[in-house]
């Protein structure tokens, strides 16, 4: 149900011969925030529930003034054991609109994420660096 509803993409990939879940998220400016959110909810739960760590990354276009909606997805994401890694607007506007999440796992601690200008998108580029 969560591919119908969200545009996902996930891939179980290995970095320094461990074993990494990945998912990429859009979320549509059609689609309603609470939906969205309480959809990232099953996301979040089923990543906390695999034995691997885990990335969630993407565009989530969750802006308002107040910042409120992407504070709910940074709780839950909490609640369920990922951790938002982005901080800052990453648009040209200064929305914080893509997120990475990561698992607080011990192999994930040292990652680090980088935002970086992009010259032909008014989105930021959102790098996460992972050690060798």
């Amino acid at each position: 149900l969560l591919a119908e509803q969200l545009e996902m993409t996930s891939v179980q990939t290995k970095w320094t011969n461990r074993s990494f879940s990945v998912s990429c998220i859009y979320k549509d400016h059609a689609m309603s925030k609470m939906l969205f959110i309480d959809k990232m909810n099953q996301v979040f739960i089923n990543h906390n529930e695999r034995l691997n760590p885990s990335i969630i990354v993407g565009d989530f276009n969750l802006h308002d003034d107040d910042d409120r909606y992407n504070q709910i997805l940074n709780n839950n994401a909490n609640i369920h054991g990922l951790i938002p890694t982005v901080h800052h607007g990453t648009t040209i506007n200064n929305h914080l609109l893509d997120q990475i999440f990561i698992t607080d796992a011990q192999e994930t601690a040292q990652f680090k994420t980088v935002i970086l200008p992009s010259y032909f998108s008014d989105h930021s580029l959102i790098v996460l660096c992972i050690p060798k």
